[in-house]
């Protein structure tokens, strides 16, 4: 699996197309298909940490620095919550970005479809987001024949693999990540550790635990729809399974690992972490109030 450096996007223009707004949907189904067995316990976790890229390159890190509508700058471009919002107004459906990319070129980006979840997750706010291109929309998230939708995540991530800050969240106020769905960023995100909501810690625990990041440099150890189970002490993932632990997990990768061989890359890979023989020396003393989440998978034949 090849992953992407980091690659900042600026958010340079905007405007709205004529023709009229889409409502804003919402869909339960939609929002828990395929994140897992259960939203609170049981998943199935990925080696992605996102799904955006471009020509190999992966994009992260939108500006929020004011945005220009048909000519007018219009200030006051924020992220609350999950929620793109402009001089306090929703983003609405046509809402076009020009985003500037690390190298100079520019990249239009369009918002077509607003999708809002319900119940735990009416919180969650997902952008169907299309750029433009020379032969017309591409879907920013997954193909034109199967697209997927992206959340706007505060903060942003470095996709680097098997060095120092590979992996790494950023927390920040005035750049956020479209985490695809189906991806790490956005499964933790849906599975509770929301920012906006004070887990911060947690999703960056999360996203290095469900890739299984043991070194938290970004290199995954661990094949996709292994089935784990994944829980805090502060309640958002219960504990659901009498299963063995594997480790417990922080923003900076593996904080131990089990003494017993129930980490997935003894199960479901042949690479041993670097990192291996100093997690051997440390143990799972349990999560405590510590901003930790734990990760279990089932017992060893």
């Amino acid at each position: 699996m090849k992953f992407f450096p980091f690659l900042a996007l600026s958010l340079l223009a905007a405007g709205c197309l004529d023709d009229a707004e889409l409502e804003v949907e919402t869909s339960a189904q939609e929002l828990i298909a395929l994140n897992g067995v259960n939203l609170n316990g049981v998943n199935l976790n990925g080696v992605n940490l996102n799904g955006v890229n471009l020509n190999g390159v992966n994009l992260n890190g939108v500006n929020l620095n004011g945005v220009n509508l048909n000519g007018v700058n219009l200030n006051g471009v924020t992220l609350s919550g999950s929620q793109l919002t402009v001089n306090n107004a929703s983003i609405v459906v046509g809402t076009t970005f020009q985003g500037a990319l690390a190298n100079g070129t520019l990249l239009p980006l369009r918002v077509d479809g607003i999708t809002r979840g319900v119940g735990s997750n009416s919180d969650v706010v997902m952008y169907r987001i299309t750029y433009t291109t020379s032969t017309g929309q591409r879907e920013l998230c997954g193909t034109n024949a199967s697209p997927t939708l992206a959340l706007a995540v505060p903060g942003t991530w470095n996709y680097a693999q098997g060095v120092a800050g590979g992996g790494a969240y950023t927390a920040s106020t005035t750049k956020f990540t479209f985490g695809c769905r189906l991806t790490a960023i956005a499964k933790c995100v849906e599975m509770g550790y929301k920012p906006w909501r004070g887990y911060t810690t947690h999703l960056a625990s999360c996203t290095r635990a469900l890739r299984g990041e043991f070194c938290g440099d970004g290199q995954p150890y661990t094949v996709d729809g292994t089935t784990i189970n994944i829980y805090d002490a502060v309640n958002v993932q219960a504990d659901t399974e009498a299963w063995d632990v594997e480790g417990e997990w922080s923003p900076a990768g593996a904080a131990c690992i089990s003494s017993k061989k129930v980490t997935r890359f003894y199960q479901a890979t042949a690479v041993r972490p670097t990192c291996l023989e100093t997690l051997k020396l440390k143990t799972c003393p349990g999560l405590g109030s510590v901003a930790k989440i734990r990760t279990e998978l089932p017992p060893v034949n």
